[in-house]
C-alpha cells in the first residue's frame, strides 16, 4: 500500500489558479476576492493557517495516566448540519478581555474574555490589545467549533474554558511535560499550553498605570497551534472513543482553514492543500513510512512509536492524518458525521470505550479506499503517487494487531 504524495495536475482549473496565486504571492486576493496589496498579503501570509506545523506541531495528551470515569456522563452538544461558508468573528466583541487584578500576581497575568480565561506566565503582562488578540482567535475557533459539524463536545471549568502561555519554552517544558512540539491540550487539567516568545519590554502608557504597572510586554505565538489545540479542547469528551488520525486530523483539518484577521473561510477549505502537500514534500524525508489505511487502525502507542522523536516523522503522521480527515469531511461528510454521533453516543454510555469503525468505512477495504482518496485528490487536481517507489524506505509495522472490529487490539489512550 503506497503512501501518498502529489503533483500537481488534474482538471480542477480552480485549483490551478490557486497554485498561479501562490506562487506570485497572490493569495489574499484569490480567497477574499479583494485585489491585494502587499501589505494585505504580507499580513495575511503571516497569520494564516496553510502550511503543516514547521514547528513540529502538538502532541496531544493521548498517553496520560489518569484513568477516564466509568460511570455515564452527560454531555454538552452543539452543532450545525454544515460549515458556514465564512464565519465572521472579529466584530463579536468576545475577544473584549478584562484584566484580572484579583486571581494576578507576580509573574502570573490573568485575562478573561466572554468564554476564556487567558494566564500568561511572564514578568510583565500585556497590554490590551495583544490579550485581546489572543481572546479573538481563541472566541473565533470556538465559534466556528460551535458552527460546524464538529460542534462543541466540552465543558468549561468554572465558567471558562482555560489556556495557559508561557513566556520561556523551558517553564512551557515543565509545565506541560512535553519534550517536542509547540503546544498540547491537556485533557486530565482540561486545559491549552502554548510557549510564547517576548519581543519587547515597554513603559506602560499613563492611563493603563494603575492595572498594569510601569511596564508590559508584547509576544509572538504560534497562531496555527492555538488554533489546533482548541479543536482538541473542544472535542473534549469524543477523545477517549476516536483513534488517532481523526484526533489529530481533525484539529489539523480546523488548523489549516483559510482564515484572515477577522474570518474563517470554511466554504475555501480545500484549496489549501495543494499548498500543504507541496510544504510537505519538500521538506519531510522519514525512514519508514506510513499508508492511510494502516493509519486508520493505529493505536495511540504505536502513534507515539511511529514518532518517536522525529520531526520528520510526525510531520509526516499528522500530515496523512489531516489528508484522511479532509477526505471524509469534504467526501463522506454523512458517513464521518454519523460515526462521530455514535462516539458521542458511547462516550455517554460507557466513556473509556473506543468505537469500531464500521459505521465510517461500512465494507470498503484498503484497495477500495486507496481508489476514492485517489478520485477524490485528482478532483482537487492532485495525482496520487507514491513518496517512496524507489524501495529505499522501509515501510513501517505497527506492534499491535488488527481486530475483526477495526480497532488496534491494546489500543489504551
Amino acid at each position: 500500500m503506497a503512501a501518498l504524495s502529489f503533483s500537481e495536475g488534474g482538471e480542477n482549473k480552480e485549483n490551478a489558479a490557486f497554485l498561479k496565486f501562490i506562487r506570485n504571492y497572490e493569495l489574499v486576493g484569490y480567497i477574499r476576492g479583494v485585489k491585494p496589496t502587499p501589505l494585505i498579503v504580507c499580513a495575511f501570509l503571516l497569520s494564516t493557517a496553510f502550511s503543516v506545523s514547521e514547528e513540529g506541531g502538538s502532541i496531544l495528551d493521548y498517553l496520560d495516566s489518569e484513568k477516564q470515569s466509568e460511570s455515564a456522563i452527560e454531555l454538552p452538544y452543539q452543532s450545525q448540519e454544515a460549515w458556514p461558508k465564512e464565519l465572521f468573528f472579529k466584530k463579536s466583541g468576545d475577544g473584549k478581555t478584562v484584566y484580572q487584578s484579583d486571581l494576578s500576581e507576580e509573574g502570573k497575568h490573568v485575562y478573561r474574555s466572554k468564554n476564556f480565561q487567558i494566564t500568561v506566565f511572564s514578568d510583565h503582562p500585556l497590554i490590551d490589545w495583544q490579550s485581546e488578540e489572543m481572546a479573538t482567535l481563541l472566541e473565533g475557533t470556538y465559534a466556528l467549533m460551535k458552527e460546524s459539524p464538529l460542534g462543541v463536545q466540552a465543558e468549561k471549568v468554572d465558567g471558562y474554558f482555560h489556556a495557559d502561555f508561557y513566556q520561556s519554552e523551558a517553564a512551557y517544558r515543565l509545565a506541560s511535560g512535553r519534550k517536542m512540539g509547540s503546544g498540547v491540550y491537556l485533557r486530565t487539567k482540561r486545559k491549552l499550553m502554548l510557549p510564547v516568545k517576548p519581543k519587547q519590554v515597554l513603559p506602560t502608557p499613563p492611563e493603563y498605570r494603575k492595572k498594569l504597572g510601569a511596564k508590559f510586554m508584547t509576544i509572538s505565538y504560534n497562531k496555527r497551534t492555538l488554533v489546533h489545540e482548541v479543536t482538541h479542547m473542544m472535542m473534549h469528551d469524543l477523545i477517549g472513543a476516536l483513534p488517532m488520525w481523526a484526533i489529530e486530523g481533525t484539529a489539523e483539518y480546523v488548523e489549516q482553514m483559510p482564515r484572515d484577521e477577522v474570518a474563517f473561510m470554511p466554504g475555501r477549505a480545500m484549496l489549501g492543500i495543494s499548498y500543504v502537500a507541496k510544504k510537505f514534500r519538500s521538506r519531510v524525508d522519514v525512514d519508514e513510512t506510513l499508508s492511510i489505511p494502516d493509519l486508520l487502525h493505529l493505536s495511540s502507542k504505536d502513534w507515539a512509536s511511529f514518532i518517536g522523536d522525529s520531526d520528520a516523522r510526525q510531520s509526516h503522521i499528522y500530515f496523512q492524518a489531516f489528508l484522511l480527515s479532509a477526505f471524509f469531511i469534504q467526501e463522506k461528510p454523512e458517513e464521518f458525521y454519523a460515526y462521530l454521533q455514535e462516539c458521542r453516543r458511547s462516550v455517554q454510555e460507557e466513556p473509556a470505550k473506543r468505537v469500531p469503525l464500521t459505521t465510517l468505512l461500512a465494507d470498503t477495504d484498503s484497495a477500495a479506499l486507496e481508489k476514492e482518496l485517489s478520485t477524490w485528490l485528482r478532483k482537487q487536481g492532485l495525482q496520487l503517487t507514491s513518496l517512496y517507489s524507489t524501495g529505499e524506505k522501509r515501510k513501517y509495522a505497527p506492534r499491535a494487531t488488527i481486530s475483526s472490529s477495526g480497532l488496534a487490539d491494546g489500543a489504551d489512550r
